[in-house]
Formats: structure tokens, C-alpha cells, sequence
């Protein structure tokens, strides 16, 4: 028969090793910087997305940030990183879909770098990269190009 004393210090001990973080990891969400504002707000699947799960829980993707700036009037670059680390992410790929219907898709360079004209403004723009949760942005008027 288990005694009061015995069943509190368990869960006690439960409640403490999950409280020091032990069992919990930092959670880490996308992010777009555009001229060094945050634009969060523009990115449609802000919270993490969960990967394939297994006997032992479920193994989350990581999440990407985007970097633009305007270079001119006619360029923006770009710069894909790691969200967690600040690592740049060499080959990310970049589909890019104006609201005139014109879609461009191109892959960042070996420092995760890419350039793109400011043709006409931005309706969507998805970068992916390998084990990495899709970072999905809606383009609003006057906000993004």
C-alpha cells in the first residue's frame, strides 16, 4: 500500500524535474526582418510546425528567418537563417509569386544570400530548406517590395 509521504514526494518530483526544464525545451518561431523592423505579422504559419512523431515523442522542425533590405531602388536582398543559432542556411529555396500572377522561384547562395528585383509587389513568398518548417508570408500592400 502506498502511503500519503510516498505518493507527494513522487509527485514533487515529477513537478521539479519538469519545472527545471529537464523535460522542456525553448520554443523558437519563425521571423521576418525587413530594413531591420520586424514584420512578423505578415508570416502566415507562425506557430511551429510538428514533424513526424515516434514511441519517443515528436521530433520538431526548426525554424527559419528571413532578413530583407532594400539595396535600391529596384533590389532587395535577402538572408536565410537559422532562427535559433543565426547560422546562414546555403541553398535555401525561394518561391516568390507577385500579385500580377508572375511566380519566380530561385535558391539562396552558399552564405543563404539571394537578390530579387522589385518588379511588382509580393502576394506570397515561401522559403523552404531541409528539416526546416516552411516559412509561409502573405505580402500586404506598401509592406513587403
Amino acid at each position: 500500500m502506498i502511503t500519503f509521504t510516498r505518493l507527494l514526494s513522487v509527485a514533487i518530483t515529477g513537478l521539479l524535474y519538469s519545472y527545471t526544464g529537464q523535460a522542456q525545451t525553448k520554443q523558437w518561431y519563425p521571423c521576418l526582418l525587413y530594413n531591420g523592423r520586424n514584420c512578423n505579422s505578415l508570416i502566415t504559419n507562425r506557430v511551429p510546425e510538428y514533424g513526424i512523431s515516434s514511441r519517443d515523442g515528436c521530433i520538431v522542425k526548426r525554424e527559419i528567418m528571413l532578413e530583407l533590405r532594400d539595396i535600391d531602388a529596384q533590389t532587395v536582398e535577402g538572408l536565410v537563417k537559422d532562427v535559433e543559432t543565426g547560422d546562414a542556411l546555403p541553398g535555401a529555396s525561394i518561391k516568390l509569386q507577385r500579385r500580377k500572377g508572375h511566380s519566380e522561384a530561385f535558391a539562396a547562395d552558399s552564405l543563404g544570400r539571394f537578390r530579387v528585383a522589385r518588379a511588382s509587389p509580393v502576394k506570397y513568398l515561401h522559403v523552404q530548406y531541409l528539416g526546416y518548417s516552411i516559412l509561409n508570408i502573405k505580402g500586404a500592400a506598401g509592406k513587403l517590395f
